[in-house]
């Protein structure tokens, strides 16, 4: 029990200072653990937060369904930092313009929580700060502010410790909406969110972006998504440049492509990318799922849109298209 929590509250603190990696790398090594191998929802809790704020949103939409399906096993428990993870989803379905899959993961998050009036509460710094990168996304400042309608200076000192580690992204958050909507009070807001989110590197780029916004310099915004990129950001990356591309930015500042997949490849999504990877090491179904922390159903739908999108037959000619272009070993 002492390393489960030790693998929990690090990724919790990791996450909550910006270092996707770290905390993704103790989420994997908690979900891995004997002991929550028949509690899918707990085990993959963690690593699906990680993944929802870092931008993995693939990766998300692949390991929800096996989240879902444990909690329903355990008989639909309220648990409220498992909320959390449910809430997440439904972001990143918001994101994507998923609106009837975003309301059916809102629905998981109330059921979550012991409180169901918690949810959108700016005091649950969590639920708001999701709620308003919605908004945001969408275009409109107006609704993510108000959904942040709380000083986050005032909330530091009246929420639990676990709504302190999302502190420095409602900051970050509030900022830009601030920003946005060219509040009067913008460059004071500014200060206190930078304030808020030392220690975190991506928050804390999240407010300097949100400065040049504020300045309507013309300062590099794309140059600075590949600093986001840099930090594991994908997301926040993407977003960057479309505000680049908002702001009339010319093409001399767009950043580079980012890398391709191996040549041949290039159709798979990253998640699917490592399915492959699986394939071509001669793993069955039920192995890739075990080994991904996905359910068997859930890797062969991946199989099976891999072999779609490759054109292949069978297995057997994936993992040779895989190998042929340096994914796996022969």
């Amino acid at each position: 029990m002492d390393h489960l929590d030790a693998r929990l509250m690090s990724a919790f603190v990791n996450l909550a200072a910006g270092r996707f990696a770290e905390a993704r790398a103790h989420a994997d090594a908690m979900a891995a653990m004997p002991s929550l191998r028949e509690e899918p929802h707990v085990a993959l809790g963690r690593r699906i937060e990680v993944d929802a704020v870092a931008g993995r949103h693939d990766d998300v939409v692949a390991l929800a369904p096996t989240f879902r399906e444990g909690w329903h096993r355990a008989g639909r428990p309220q648990v409220n930092n498992l909320a959390v993870v449910a809430a997440a989803v439904a972001m990143v379905h918001g994101l994507a313009g998923r609106s009837e899959d975003r309301a059916e993961w809102i629905d998981v998050a109330t059921g979550l929580l012991r409180d169901p009036h918690d949810l959108g509460r700016s005091a649950v710094v969590w639920s708001a700060t999701f709620d308003a990168t919605v908004a945001l996304h969408e275009g409109d400042p107006v609704r993510a502010l108000a959904l942040l309608t709380s000083n986050p200076d005032d909330l530091a000192d009246g929420i639990s410790w676990y709504g302190r580690l999302w502190l420095p992204w409602y900051a970050a958050a509030w900022a830009e909406a601030s920003v946005l909507v060219r509040s009067p009070d913008a460059e004071e807001r500014l200060g206190l969110a930078r304030r808020l989110t030392r220690g975190n590197d991506v928050a804390g780029l999240l407010v300097e972006r949100a400065s040049v916004l504020w300045g309507d310099t013309a300062e590099d915004l794309a140059g600075m998504a590949d600093r986001f990129a840099g930090l594991g950001a994908v997301y926040q990356a993407g977003r960057t440049r479309t505000l680049a591309a908002g702001r009339g930015a010319p093409e001399t500042t767009e950043p580079p492509d980012p890398p391709e997949p191996p040549v041949g490849l290039g159709v798979l999504s990253h998640r699917e990318l490592e399915v492959l990877r699986l394939v071509a090491a001669g793993h069955t179904n039920a192995q890739i799922g075990a080994e991904l922390f996905i359910s068997r159903k859930t890797a062969e739908h991946h199989v099976s849109s891999i072999l779609t999108k490759l054109g292949a037959t069978n297995r057997a000619e994936a993992a040779a298209l895989a190998i042929r272009h340096g994914l796996g070993t022969a």
